[in-house]
């Protein structure tokens, strides 16, 4: 089931991919917590990276919904981390779109629409970056 659920990233539907994000950050909020679902945030930090902006939009979106919904200390280190590295990496996004000539105005706000959800996510994800802010080079 949570399969068919992921599956609907990339729906064409805007609401739909919005509901599927909370759907997922509810089942995660659940699972993580009780080690059951280890792959869901490193899917999603891929995804992330997607070229298909509306995954990656969706990705983001459900990225920050569980940094709300989950307590950091539940979430591995590891993934803690890649969860930080995807979020940041999104927020370069602004400089792509303004060195990328003749970028189509829909494919323009979709990535800007990205660097909104990676923006929006970062400020749930404060408690999730502890570790970072413990490494001088991470600050």
């Amino acid at each position: 089931m949570k399969e068919a659920i992921l599956a609907q990233l990339n729906s064409h539907d805007s609401r739909i991919r919005n509901q599927i994000a909370s759907v997922v950050a509810a089942i995660a909020s659940i699972e993580i917590p009780r080690k059951e679902w280890n792959g869901l945030i490193p899917l999603l930090c891929a995804n992330s990276e997607h070229l298909d902006s509306k995954v990656r939009l969706t990705s983001l979106t459900t990225l920050g919904f569980i940094c709300e919904e989950v307590d950091a200390s539940e979430v591995e280190e590891i993934q803690r981390g890649e969860l930080i590295r995807s979020l940041v990496n999104n927020l370069q996004l602004k400089e792509e779109i303004m060195s990328t000539p003749n970028l189509q105005a829909e494919a323009q706000a979709e990535m800007e629409s990205a660097t909104m959800a990676a923006i929006k996510a970062l400020s749930s994800s404060i408690s999730f970056a502890q570790q970072n802010f413990i490494v001088e080079s991470q600050r």
